[in-house]
């Protein structure tokens, strides 16, 4: 697979193999742009494949690219410096504890790749993970991979792939989320 930055399209990786996929990130000097106004975020995420959200240290939604706000059904207003899991309309967030702060988000897989991300800076490639949603005849269950990739200092970028609604259990899910 290849990286390149998403913004100047240089390489990202020393070793580039041709005719491969191509990965979308930012360079150094791209990411001291897009940090020093971070309304320029917005700039990067419209320039990503697939839905993207980029998440800071606190799971704060800073912002979100076109597919991630149509597959959300939100504008930025309504994503934009929210919780994660009030964005995603989590069944959990719903609580009086809200989003991060229940038994249930200790075991949230969306929760920890970004976490681990943030605090390994490593990425997290096509996890498998299911979550509760709510909406407007009740939770719902969907499975769904998804990947994460560190932008910078606190900044974590969310990509959610394949995202499929079960029925009934995790194991329909395993099967529901092959892909």
């Amino acid at each position: 697979m290849r990286r390149i930055c998403a913004w100047c399209h240089k390489a990202l990786d020393e070793e580039l193999v041709d005719g491969g996929p191509i990965s979308h990130g930012i360079c150094t000097p791209c990411l001291d742009y897009v940090l020093a106004d971070r309304t320029a975020i917005r700039g990067l995420l419209s320039t990503l494949e697939g839905p993207v959200l980029a998440v800071d240290g606190e799971g704060r939604i800073i912002s979100a690219n076109w597919l991630a706000r149509q597959a959300l059904g939100k504008e930025h207003s309504q994503i934009e410096n929210r919780l994660g899991g009030a964005v995603i309309e989590c069944q959990y967030s719903h609580l009086p504890e809200g989003c991060g702060k229940t038994i249930h988000c200790t075991g949230c897989q969306i929760r920890g790749s970004v976490n681990f991300t943030r605090e390994t800076g490593k990425a997290c490639q096509r996890v498998k993970a299911q979550q509760g949603i709510m909406t407007p005849t009740g939770v719902k269950t969907f499975c769904y991979y998804m990947s994460t990739e560190k932008l910078a200092d606190e900044t974590v970028l969310l990509r959610i792939e394949e995202v499929r609604e079960v029925k009934n259990t995790e194991a329909e899910c395993d099967s529901a989320a092959v892909g």
